[in-house]
Parts: C-alpha cells; sequence; structure tokens
C-alpha cells in the first residue's frame, strides 16, 4: 500500500509515466521497484 500511495502522490508532481515520474517516484520512496514488481505479480490477489 506504501508503494500505490508513493505513486499516486507522484502523479501530483506528473499526470503521466514519464521520466520524470519515475524520479519523483525514487526520490520518495528508492526501493520502489522491488515494490512495482512485486505488486505487478500479486496485485489481481488483493484486486490492486
Amino acid at each position: 500500500m506504501e508503494y500505490i500511495v508513493a505513486h499516486e502522490l507522484a502523479h501530483l508532481h506528473e499526470p503521466h509515466h514519464t521520466p520524470r515520474f519515475w524520479e519523483y517516484l525514487g526520490r520518495a520512496m528508492p526501493d520502489y521497484l522491488s515494490h512495482k514488481q512485486w505488486l505487478a505479480q500479486h496485485g489481481m490477489a488483493y484486486g490492486l
């Protein structure tokens, strides 16, 4: 859930998934990539 919140907050600075967006997200959550990968693999089990 922390990743989802950080992801959505990054959208306040950049509405699209541009390199700038990922830079913002990386500043807020340096390990976001592992969370993103986990969500891609398991998110459907949680309806995400």
